[in-house]
C-alpha cells in the first residue's frame, strides 16, 4: 500500500474489486499519493514498464504471469545468458531464505547476491518495470510461498498471504475456520455508532451519491474491526485474537469515518460544475463574515460569485442553503439568508 505522497502505483483491476478499491482509492486518498490507471487489461505489463511504480498490488495470478514470462525468457536466452541467470537465481534464493526467516545473511551469501544484482537482477527488474518498486503486494487470495521466495530472490520485496496450515487453527477441528465474535463492550460501541448513522441515512442526511456506501457501512466497519483485531493478534498483543474487542471497533469506526469524509470531498469536487463552484465560494464567503443575516443585494455588491443581478443571487443563495447542511436558511418571504456561522464552518471544514 502507498505510504507517502511521493509513491506512484499502477491500477488495473476493476474498482468494484475490494482489493483494488483499498489499494487504489482508500489508501492513496489517505496519503495523497499518485495512482496511474492502465490503458486496458491487455496493456498492463507495457504500462507497468512505462510507469515503473513504487507500489504495485495485484492478485496472485498476475504475479504468476510475470514469473512465467521470466522463466520463458530465461529458457530462450543464449547459453551464457541461461548460465548467468541460473547462477544469479541460486545466489538470490540463498539470500531470500535468510531474509524471509529473519536470519542474518552470511557475508559470502551477501557478496554473491551483490554480484548477481549488478550482473542480472538490476536489468531484469528494469525490463519488468519493477526497478523502482519499494513494495509489492499480493492479495485477494493466498500466494505460493515458493513464489514469494522467488520474487525476494530477484530483489522484489513482495508481500502476500500464504495458505494457512490447518493445524494452526484453534478452537475447532482441523481445517475448520476460527470464528471471532464481538465482546459485549465491542457490541455496545458498534451499536452506539451504528444507530445514529443509520438514522442519519434514513433521514436523508447522507449525500445521494454516497447512499450505496452508507448502506454497506455496518458490514464495512465490522470487517475492518476483524482485520484490526487480527493484526493486533499477529503483532503479539496479549489477549487479542480470540474475540473482536472494543479497541478494534473504535479503530474501525475511525477509519471508516475518515475514508467516508474523504470520499465525500473528492466526489463533490469531481462532480462540481460552474454553479457548484459559485455555491462553494458563496458558502466560504458567508463563513468568513460575522453577519448572521445576508441579503441578495449584498452578494451582488461583494462580487464573490461574479453575479450582477439580484434574481441570480437569490437563486444561488437557495442552492447554497440546500448545500449547507442546515447551517444556512433562505427565507423567500424576507428575501434574506440566516447563517449559523459556527455550524457552517464545521460543514466546510469537518474534523
Amino acid at each position: 500500500m502507498p505510504t507517502d505522497a511521493r509513491s506512484e502505483q499502477l491500477c488495473f483491476l476493476p474498482l468494484c474489486h475490494i482489493l483494488e478499491r483499498d489499494s487504489s482509492i482508500y489508501f492513496p486518498l489517505a496519503v495523497c499519493s499518485t495512482v496511474n490507471f492502465a490503458e486496458s487489461p491487455e496493456t498492463v505489463f507495457d504500462n507497468l514498464r512505462e510507469v515503473s511504480p513504487h507500489v504495485f498490488t495485484a492478485v496472485p495470478r498476475v504475479w504468476e504471469k510475470i514469473y512465467s514470462r521470466v522463466t520463458i525468457l530465461a529458457q530462450e536466452a543464449t547459453t551464457p545468458g541461461r548460465i548467468a541467470f541460473g547462477l544469479a537465481l541460486r545466489a538470490g534464493m540463498a539470500r531470500a531464505g535468510h531474509v524471509i526467516e529473519g536470519r542474518p545473511v552470511p557475508a559470502v551469501t551477501a557478496a554473491a547476491f551483490w554480484l548477481a544484482e549488478i550482473a542480472v537482477f538490476r536489468n531484469l527488474r528494469r525490463l519488468l518495470g519493477l526497478d523502482r518498486l519499494r513494495q509489492g503486494t499480493s492479495g485477494a487470495a493466498p500466494i505460493s510461498p515458493a513464489l514469494l521466495k522467488w520474487y525476494h530472490a530477484i530483489g522484489v520485496p513482495l508481500l502476500g498471504s500464504i495458505p494457512l496450515d490447518p493445524s494452526l487453527a484453534s478452537g475447532g477441528d482441523e481445517g475448520e475456520p476460527v470464528v471471532m465474535n464481538l465482546t459485549i463492550r465491542a457490541l455496545d460501541a458498534f451499536e452506539a455508532w451504528n444507530v445514529p448513522f443509520f438514522a442519519a441515512a434514513e433521514n436523508g442526511d447522507i449525500p445521494v451519491f454516497l447512499e450505496g456506501v452508507a448502506a454497506k457501512a455496518p458490514g464495512t466497519v465490522l470487517r475492518l474491526a476483524l482485520v484490526l483485531e487480527s493484526m493486533a493478534w499477529a503483532a503479539g498483543e496479549p489477549g487479542r485474537g480470540t474475540a473482536i474487542t472494543e479497541e478494534a471497533v473504535h479503530g474501525a469506526i475511525a477509519l471508516f469515518t475518515y475514508f467516508f469524509a474523504h470520499a465525500e470531498r473528492v466526489y463533490r469536487q469531481y462532480r462540481a460544475d460552474a454553479q457548484d463552484a459559485r455555491v462553494t465560494r458563496l458558502l466560504q464567503w458567508l463563513a468568513n463574515r460575522n453577519r448572521k443575516v445576508v441579503k441578495p443585494r449584498e452578494v451582488v455588491q461583494s462580487g464573490v460569485a461574479g453575479l450582477t443581478k439580484t434574481a441570480d443571487a437569490r437563486e444561488l443563495m437557495v442552492r447554497a442553503a440546500a448545500a449547507s447542511g442546515g447551517a444556512c436558511v433562505f427565507s423567500v418571504g424576507d428575501a434574506a439568508m440566516t447563517v449559523d456561522i459556527a455550524q457552517l464552518k464545521r460543514v466546510l471544514h469537518p474534523t
